[in-house]
């Protein structure tokens, strides 16, 4: 692996509570990297994504990625302001208790 990655590895298995893959171009690319440093760490993470369509497609490259048996839990933004008193939709709700059902 190169030194960056050796890098972020070390950070991740010190427990280090925020590394970034930036500098990767696209998400594909930084899937594979957070799934080797899961796999290679052993440890659980947690990747923040920009919006929920960056997050499905997260999950999908993160399923390619990971081994078999890894559960991946994905948990969508609300899809609506929270000070606007509108409520977010209802799928979006239902992806979300779902999730945190999972978590």
């Amino acid at each position: 692996m190169s030194d960056e990655f050796d890098l972020l590895l070390r950070s991740v298995e010190r427990g280090q509570g925020v590394v970034s893959v930036g500098g990767l171009a696209g998400i594909s690319a930084k899937s594979f990297a957070v799934s080797e440093l899961a796999r290679l760490s052993g440890r659980q993470l947690a990747v923040v994504t920009d919006s929920n369509a960056d997050l499905d497609t997260w999950l999908a490259d993160l399923g390619f990625f990971v081994e078999r048996g890894l559960r991946i839990v994905g948990l969508p933004s609300f899809d609506s302001d929270p000070y606007s008193n509108i409520s977010p939709h209802a799928e979006t709700e239902e992806r979300r208790a779902i999730a945190l059902w999972q978590i």
